[in-house]
């Protein structure tokens, strides 16, 4: 470490540990010390170390750390967030780590390690060693899945300090985000960590699109959000008045890359698109779905046929809610509201990581798959024994020289001869 700047980064340090320990409250104290222990480790290993950015290389752990505390992943995989990358590779196995670190966090470490090498050592590719790496890559992480969790997050974090680097590269690096990075959160169910990487991933993909819809006035972002807000207190109120028993009610705009893929991928206007801004009602349990749909049907008007029944007819990925598209007279928009249990809400935004988030909510008797280790497990085998493995197929007859790899069962990549991924 430089001693002429020793006592900057000593602050550093200092402030990097404030925000984590903000963020990881949920866990007990036990938990906290722990974190708390390995945090110092982290110290020890990476020190004043800088990434290409310029930023320390310790602060994009905590970065990393912080994405998984806000789906509140368990110790280990914040523990494991903290350690892993090769400046720290073999300095875990001294004797003085071992006897601190839960022995989950050497394994987990270990496969993010072997995944930073596959792609550090790959050098330029062309198509077959590029879907061999992947291939490579998904066997490396077999042992425990919550690697993805951890990868998913660092992608984030990338995806958030780009402005430094080419265009080119970034757009690449965004590409590959958007084709597999968002598959995988989208297999795991984790909706608010695929959200976030399609969102950071967006403007690098599409620069002139998100310029306009930042400044157009029914698209930006901040505009949406702030009108979802107002839609959200008059909802409360309204709700409040009639002594209804909600649990929470929450707000938010639909992401620019969300949107993009409505208003180009599938052809439609602004005027078709009713989902801009939603709001989430979620109530203590069935009926009070059904009762909050009554409701709220009162004060807005529902749009003919758009209340779809998610409840009794699940999506096929086990999703639930109850969807209503209404209006609001008085702003002249439409928006959605999507109405559901606790337990659905968490099955919808966390996916697998359900699992750790609300591990203490289990009940014997549930029958919601995503909280029940035994479906965990069937989920953690499947990741291991084939649907992450990728078969290439090569087609000789093929002029663009694509391969194909069939990742997930019903998903097949593109891997093109540009380098790029396309789902078809």
């Amino acid at each position: 470490m430089n001693n002429t700047n020793s006592t900057d980064f000593d602050q550093v340090c200092q402030n990097l540990w404030q925000d984590l320990e903000k963020t990881i409250r949920y866990l007990n104290t036990e938990e906290i010390s722990l974190v708390r222990k390995s945090y110092l480790i982290a110290i020890e290993l990476f020190q004043d170390d800088r990434r290409n950015n310029n930023q320390y290389y310790l602060e994009h752990k905590v970065n990393v750390a912080k994405i998984l505390a806000g789906i509140k992943l368990d110790k280990v995989t914040i523990i494991s967030a903290l350690l892993y990358g090769d400046l720290a590779e073999g300095k875990l196995e001294k004797e003085k780590y071992k006897k601190i670190l839960p022995p989950e966090v050497h394994i987990i470490v270990e496969d993010l390690n072997k995944i930073i090498k596959i792609f550090q050592t790959a050098g330029p590719c062309n198509q077959e060693k590029y879907a061999e790496n992947l291939r490579r890559m998904f066997l490396a992480t077999s042992r425990d899945f919550r690697v993805f969790f951890i990868k998913l997050a660092d992608r984030i974090d990338v995806l958030l300090n780009l402005s430094h680097i080419d265009l080119r590269r970034a757009r690449e690096i965004a590409e590959q985000a958007i084709r597999i990075d968002t598959e995988i959160a989208s297999r795991m169910g984790i909706t608010i960590l695929k959200n976030k990487i399609e969102d950071s991933a967006f403007q690098y993909l599409h620069p002139q699109i998100w310029e306009y819809m930042v400044n157009n006035e029914g698209l930006n972002f901040e505009a949406r959000t702030n009108l979802a807000k107002k839609l959200q207190s008059k909802t409360i109120n309204f709700l409040s008045s009639i002594k209804f028993p909600y649990l929470e009610i929450m707000g938010r705009a639909k992401g620019y890359y969300a949107v993009y893929n409505k208003l180009y991928d599938k052809g439609k206007t602004i005027d078709q698109v009713y989902d801009l801004i939603a709001l989430r009602i979620i109530v203590e349990d069935i009926p009070k779905c059904y009762l909050a749909l009554t409701e709220i049907h009162k004060i807005f008007p529902e749009h003919v046929e758009r209340t779809k029944d998610y409840i009794t007819e699940p999506k096929e990925n086990g999703y639930q809610s109850l969807h209503t598209t209404v209006i609001d007279k008085e702003a002249g928009v439409s928006f959605e509201f999507q109405i559901r249990t606790q337990e659905m809400h968490e099955f919808a935004e966390y996916g697998a990581a359900a699992h750790w988030a609300y591990k203490k909510k289990v009940k014997a008797e549930s029958k919601l798959s995503f909280l029940d280790p035994a479906q965990l497990m069937n989920l953690g085998e499947t990741l291991r024994r084939g649907a992450w493995n990728l078969f290439v197929r090569q087609n000789e007859n093929d002029q663009s020289n694509n391969i194909e790899v069939s990742l997930l069962g019903d998903k097949v990549f593109v891997l093109r001869w540009k380098g790029d991924v396309r789902s078809v």
